[in-house]
């Protein structure tokens, strides 16, 4: 819908049924859906689809209504989502009132009752979905009395602003069972009607705080439970930004897909540059820095504001100057792609050191060695000239060759027939 002005759409449905509704782009964030001039028994059960991973808040007449599959902690307005143990347990009827609700996390489908003239409204609440395995928890209630505290102290937010929405357990594993829990980490909810405040910068904040905890390989010791997988969906960009607009040009994709993590191991150079160089030419071969886990694996170090930085060593394994471009640069998922490197002076033995700081550690990689020696590039490039003369000349002899055979092969066929 637009930024700008109130989007109506108007549609004629048959009541006691049931309907799908999907959008060509992204989801709006404030939905609004009522029936006009409607009786109190006629009902109509909508299944909205939602491409992106995202927090939902359905209101009818301003007050909140929470999913069907909601336990709420005493004297809290935080609750856990229970998994459901067979399809459709708790899948509201044409009986239920207006406002309920469940989301079908394996579809991503929202599924609201509107019963009579009663306004709907369902919020898109700006949030993070974390996920954590453990051998050591086994229960939503353990989840909560020991995982949901400390998580809300490191992060200096409120428990409230946790919510468990999924529990899986994982029985394949033939020395322990393996639990996955599902958090949503959000702006503080309300149980009224309020208009969301802009809570991007906090939610930036808690992304990166809890990735580095993960990437620094103390996400364990501040829970008090011991880890084996954690995995983030980042939330969806604020509306106005560059990243909506390239998101929302897109159409109905399945976006939002989880971020792996893990402590992370070390950062290497993929790509080099190439031997020789040429002084104040930018690299044919720009330098590509993976960051990985102790397991090699590749860790999404994207969630955070870490660079890599690239400076200059030159034979003698000194740092010096003379290395132009963009020499900081973030990553994307566990990639750092430079795209204008150069070295501005002539010399051999050179190589590029990429720096990787943060919390007060640092991992270094180092490329290959680099020549910007104008007799090595000169030499380099007059090797590839004389190759190309030498070719060309062979290639001419072969073409020769040939028609000389093919006019030898002509005479004598000619002589033959005489």
């Amino acid at each position: 819908t637009s930024l700008k002005r109130i989007s109506l759409f108007h549609g004629i449905v048959a009541t006691q049924k049931f309907y799908s509704l999907y959008f060509s782009g992204i989801n709006p964030q404030k939905l609004r859906l009522m029936k006009l001039n409607a009786n109190p028994s006629e009902v109509v059960l909508l299944g909205i689809f939602y491409p992106q991973k995202v927090h939902l808040n359905v209101f009818v007449y301003g007050t909140f209504v929470p999913p069907t599959n909601a336990i709420f902690e005493p004297n809290s307005t935080a609750f856990i989502l229970k998994t459901p143990v067979y399809y459709g347990q708790y899948m509201p009827t044409m009986d239920s009132a207006a406002g309920v609700n469940y989301f079908d996390q394996q579809h991503q489908t929202l599924y609201v009752v509107l019963r009579g003239s009663a306004p709907v409204e369902i919020f898109m609440v700006q949030g993070i979905l974390t996920s954590f395995a453990s051998p050591e928890v086994s229960s939503p209630e353990a989840w909560a009395s020991i995982v949901l505290p400390n998580l809300a102290g490191y992060l200096s937010i409120l428990p409230d602003q946790i919510q468990v929405t999924r529990i899986a357990r994982d029985d394949q594993c033939s020395t322990s069972t393996v639990e996955t829990v599902e958090l949503s980490i959000t702006e503080q909810p309300s149980l009224r009607l309020k208009e969301h405040s802009n809570a991007t910068e906090m939610i930036d904040t808690i992304t990166a705080k809890l990735a580095q905890a993960v990437l620094h390989g103390n996400i364990s010791d501040i829970l008090g439970i011991n880890l084996t997988d954690v995995s983030i969906v980042k939330a969806l960009p604020p509306p106005g930004t560059e990243e909506w607009a390239e998101l929302s040009t897109r159409g109905v994709i399945q976006s939002g897909s989880w971020k792996h993590l893990a402590e992370l191991g070390t950062i290497m150079v993929v790509q080099s540059p190439e031997r020789a160089a040429l002084p104040q030419q930018v690299f044919k071969n720009q330098p590509v820095i993976k960051a990985v886990s102790k397991q090699n694996e590749c860790v999404a170090v994207d969630l955070t504001s870490w660079k890599v930085e690239a400076v200059l060593r030159d034979s003698n394994d000194k740092l010096v100057s003379g290395l132009n471009g963009t020499k900081a640069i973030p990553f994307t998922d566990c990639w750092a792609n430079y795209t204008d490197l150069f070295i501005t002076k002539k010399g051999t033995g050179y190589k590029l050191e990429f720096v990787l700081t943060s919390g007060g550690r640092q991992m270094k990689a180092r490329s290959s060695v680099i020549d910007t020696d104008s007799n090595t590039s000169t030499a380099a490039t007059g090797n590839s000239f004389h190759s190309n003369i030498i070719a060309a000349v062979a290639c001419t002899f072969a073409v020769v060759a040939f028609l000389l055979i093919a006019v030898t092969a002509g005479l004598a066929l000619k002589e033959i027939r005489s």
